[in-house]
C-alpha cells in the first residue's frame, strides 16, 4: 500500500491470553485496489488483512490464492508476498489492513499454556481463514468509525474494539478440540517449535549462526542443533538454506529483481555459491527456474 503520514499512524498495546501485542494502524484503515502497488514485499511484522469487498489474487512465498470477501489474510514477518493487479477493469475490492508484533518475553508471564497455545496458532497459521459471521467487518466499522470521528475517549474505545477483533482472529485460528492444559513436556517442545520458526522466519536473510538460536533456546549450540534434528531432522545450516531457498523461489517467480539482487536479499553473500546451491537442490539454475515459471505462468493463463 501507499506509505501512510506519521500523523495517521497508531500504535495500541492489546493483550490476547496474557500474550501482549502492539497494534498499528491507520486513520485510513481501508484501501482500495487503486491504492496499492504490485511489487513483492515483505514486513518485520505481522500483516493481517480483510477483505472487504471483491476478489484479489494473493501470491505468497508458499502459494497463491484467490481472497474473496470476508477472507483474512495473514502474512508472517520477512515472508514476501505480492497483490496481482486484476485483470478485469471492473474488478474492484477493499481491503481493510493492520500490523501486529510481540516481544517473546512477555509471552512468558502469568499462563503458559494459554499464552503457548496463542503464539502457536499464529506461528503455525495458514495464510487465509475465513469469517462467515460478518462479526469481523463489523468490529472493523466500528474501529474505522471511531479514528474518523474521533470523540472524546476514542483511543480506549478503539484498543476495546481491537482487543476484540484479536479475540475473534484467534478463535478462528484455534480449533475448538485444541487442548486446554498440556503436559510440561508437550508444552516445552511446543514453546521450542515456536522458537525456532519464529527464528527462522525473523533471521533468513542475516548472518545468523547455530548460536544465536542456542541464545534463544537457553542451551548450548550442540543441544540446537540436536532439537533441530529431531523437530525437523535437519542440521542449523540445512534449515537456514531451505528458508533462503524458498525466498529466493517466490522473489524469481513474482519479480524482476535480478538474480544478484535476490541472492543479496536472501541471505546469499556470493551470487555464485547461490546459484550452485540452488542448482543443487532445484536441479536448475535460478535463471533457468525463473523463464519456467514464467513460461508455466504464461501457458496456464492462456488455457
Amino acid at each position: 500500500m501507499k506509505p501512510q503520514s506519521f500523523d495517521d499512524v497508531h500504535s495500541f498495546r492489546v493483550q490476547i491470553d496474557s500474550v501482549d501485542f502492539t497494534v498499528t494502524i491507520t486513520d485510513r484503515i481501508f484501501a482500495s485496489e487503486k491504492d496499492f502497488f504490485y511489487l513483492p514485499h515483505n514486513h518485520s511484522v505481522y500483516e493481517i488483512q480483510y477483505i472487504a469487498e471483491g476478489t484479489c489474487q494473493i501470491n505468497t512465498q508458499k502459494k497463491g490464492y484467490t481472497a474473496q470477501k470476508g477472507d483474512i489474510f495473514i502474512n508472517h514477518p520477512n515472508e514476501y508476498h505480492v497483490f496481482i493487479r486484476p485483470k478485469d477493469e471492473n474488478v474492484h475490492f477493499t481491503i481493510f489492513s493492520m500490523y501486529l508484533a510481540f516481544e517473546k518475553e512477555q509471552s512468558e508471564i502469568q499462563d503458559p499454556p494459554c499464552s503457548s497455545r496463542t503464539l502457536e496458532s499464529l506461528l503455525n497459521s495458514r495464510y487465509h481463514i475465513h469469517d462467515s459471521t460478518g462479526k469481523v467487518e463489523e468490529l472493523l466499522l466500528l474501529i474505522h468509525n471511531e479514528l474518523v470521528q474521533k470523540r472524546f475517549g476514542y483511543k480506549d474505545a478503539v484498543r476495546g474494539l481491537l482487543t476484540v477483533l484479536l479475540t475473534k482472529i484467534f478463535q478462528l485460528l484455534i480449533p475448538v478440540e485444541t487442548p486446554t492444559v498440556q503436559d510440561k513436556k508437550s508444552l516445552n517442545d511446543s514453546d521450542r517449535m515456536i522458537t525456532i520458526e519464529r527464528f527462522f522466519l525473523f533471521n533468513y536473510h542475516k548472518d545468523v549462526t547455530v548460536q544465536d538460536l542456542a541464545n534463544e533456546l537457553y542451551v548450548c549450540s550442540r543441544r540446537a542443533n540436536q532439537i533441530l534434528n529431531e523437530m525437523f531432522g535437519c542440521s542449523f545450516t540445512r534449515k537456514l538454506t531451505l528458508t533462503r531457498l524458498e525466498v529466493a523461489k517466490f522473489l524469481l517467480k513474482n519479480s524482476d529483481y535480478t538474480i544478484t539482487d535476490i541472492s543479496s536479499m536472501c541471505g546469499f553473500n556470493n551470487k555464485n555459491y547461490f546459484n550452485t546451491v540452488f542448482r543443487q537442490e532445484f536441479n536448475a539454475t535460478p535463471l533457468d527456474y525463473r523463464m519456467s515459471s514464467k513460461t508455466g505462468s504464461s501457458n496456464s493463463s492462456k488455457s
